[in-house]
């Protein structure tokens, strides 16, 4: 409990001492920002977090620290033990930037903490992507053309590769903005590391078994089964997993389940009698509480280890990736290409090799005339074949199109086949957006098809749109409205209707902005759904950002299912420093 207040009253002294010498020499400058969040939702309940990224200029080098630090407490508001305050995302890193030698090239360098090189379907993973060592930018090649690279270690090694200072990274990307119209990037990343040939077991005194997933990791991840020996370093309990503490004969002589987790972080070797410690998240958790606490205690009863000397053998995996756009004659040509390649002990065939290409064609067309369409035809045509075993260590998984780390790759992994669209604007009296996509592929030995044709059109102030696609038929209709009212200065009302196969889905909204007295901009949106086959659901949400900052959302769902994304509470404040 003593250290996490220690290192409050060091962090907020670093500050002063920053500022102080900020104000005594003009050569230091510091920087950063502070920023906190409490939010709550029926499945997760309170929780908040404290996060800061600090940083101080000192001639051309730039110190910076940061950390995000979590409450994670089933009740906030009625247990927030200061110890619980666990680090997380910890970054230390020295910024430089001028040439290394008399004469030379100016360079960025960073040495500490940064992230790997490369778009987010190679890295593009939060935390898989972080590497601890040194890393080069802005090195100048001939032309105007640029390379980085970075050499370091993994500082949260995803699985197979075991948690040890021998998984250690390298990688480069170069970027060529024009050669006679070519604009090229190339990415490259490589790790090496060790992995168990043969996984360590634990059995159970009931005789259940399970593999771990890590010895003695360095780091947590989800899902995962750790076991840490007596030799471990010390390491904080996190309120997410489950501990079983195992004496060298095998009984489980004390159990630390997530739910009522209040200990302070477990203690440094010879301290206790225990040997090894068996941690777990997730399922992982659950298999703990079915087959390890229920013998808490039970000296009668014993676990046994199996292969917990199995020996580590070298692991490598390489992936690179090549984007570029040119024009010749009106068709525009842009593509990616990527390879990633796995030496892997524990498979059959050690060497596994996986490819992408995506290639596209985009051209405009002026061949309906003025007096059919405003603008001209817009066509392109893509191809894409992307190996299903292209899953590179640092990816992004995230296959949400609306999410800034969504990653189409993962999305479309095991695809080969063509898209095509094609889009105008029609009829200038009364102009109608029209577009078209078209999209076939193949997927193992399965064939998908799937078409969409959209129109849009303005008549009267009311917005129109429908949608066509095998299976379902959309209309939808909205308008904008002066309500001559000054605490509602927007007021846009929409009617949609889903025509689906055996059913049929309405949906009602409005998007509203509303100024309250002195609390402007207000965000405040509805929605009520009705389906045929199933009860109508209501969602409101409501957003407020204040002069000074402050981030206030809230929201609530009729739908229990949409408990964590819809009915929530949240409150964000951010401060520069």
């Amino acid at each position: 409990m003593k250290r996490h207040w220690i290192a409050f009253i060091w962090f907020f002294a670093l500050l002063v001492c920053w500022a102080e010498l900020a104000s005594a020499a003009e050569e230091i400058s510091p920087s950063g920002y502070v920023d906190a969040s409490i939010t709550y939702n029926p499945v997760d309940k309170w929780q908040g977090r404290v996060g800061f990224d600090i940083y101080a200029w000192i001639s051309n080098a730039q110190v910076n620290f940061g950390i995000n630090r979590w409450y994670q407490l089933p009740d906030f508001w009625t247990d927030p033990n200061p110890w619980s305050v666990v680090p997380d995302n910890l970054a230390v890193r020295l910024r430089t930037k001028g040439a290394l030698w008399s004469g030379g090239p100016q360079l960025s360098a960073t040495l500490g903490d940064f992230n790997m090189l490369g778009p987010v379907y190679m890295a593009g993973k939060w935390g898989a992507n972080k590497i601890r060592g040194l890393q080069l930018q802005e090195i100048p090649l001939p032309g105007n053309a640029q390379s980085a690279l970075y050499w370091g270690w993994e500082a949260a090694p995803e699985v197979p590769i075991a948690q040890a200072k021998t998984a250690f990274g390298y990688g480069f990307s170069a970027s060529i903005p024009d050669f006679h119209g070519l604009s090229l990037k190339v990415y490259a990343a490589f790790r090496n590391g060790k992995v168990m040939v043969v996984q360590p077991q634990i059995i159970a005194p009931d005789g259940a078994t399970a593999e771990f997933t890590h010895v003695n990791p360095s780091g947590y991840g989800a899902e995962q089964l750790h076991i840490y020996t007596y030799e471990a370093f010390a390491f904080g309990a996190s309120r997410f997993w489950d501990y079983a503490f195992i004496d060298p004969d095998g009984h489980v002589i004390d159990y630390w389940p997530q739910e009522n987790l209040t200990k302070p972080p477990l203690p440094r070797k010879g301290v206790t009698p225990y040997a090894y410690i068996v941690a777990g998240h997730g399922s992982k958790a659950t298999w703990m509480k079915q087959h390890l606490q229920p013998y808490k205690g039970d000296m009668t009863k014993t676990v046994q280890l199996v292969n917990m000397d199995a020996a580590l053998e070298p692991y490598h995996a390489a992936v690179g990736a090549t984007e570029f756009s040119y024009k010749v004659g009106g068709v525009n040509l842009s593509g990616q290409v990527g390879r990633y390649i796995v030496v892997d002990p524990r498979q059959d065939t050690p060497r596994s090799v996986a490819d992408f290409q995506i290639v596209k064609g985009e051209t405009s067309l002026s061949v309906l005339g003025s007096d059919i369409a405003t603008k001209p035809l817009s066509l392109a045509l893509e191809y894409r074949n992307i190996a299903s075993g292209f899953t590179p260590w640092a990816r992004s998984t995230d296959t949400d199109p609306s999410s800034s780390s969504y990653n189409r790759i993962e999305a479309q992994r095991g695809q080969r086949g063509w898209n095509f669209t094609a889009k105008t604007t029609a009829f200038p009296a009364n102009p109608v957006d029209v577009g078209l996509n078209y999209d076939t592929y193949t997927k193992g030995d399965k064939s998908y098809q799937s078409y969409t044709l959209s129109l849009g059109t303005r008549y009267a102030g009311y917005d129109l749109s429908n949608v066509i696609s095998p299976g379902s038929v959309t209309f939808a209709i909205s308008r904008s409205l002066e309500l001559g009212m000054p605490v509602i200065t927007k007021f846009v009302p929409k009617y949609e209707v889903k025509f689906g196969s055996g059913s049929t889905v309405s949906t009602l909204s409005l998007d509203s902005t509303w100024t309250i007295g002195g609390f402007q901009g207000i965000e405040l949106d509805a929605s009520h759904q009705v389906a045929a086959d199933s009860a109508g659901k209501t969602v409101v949400t409501a957003s407020y950002k204040s002069p000074n900052g402050w981030e206030l959302k809230t929201g609530w769902s009729s739908d229990d299912a949409a408990a964590r994304d819809e009915r929530y509470f949240k409150l964000y404040y951010k401060v520069s420093l």
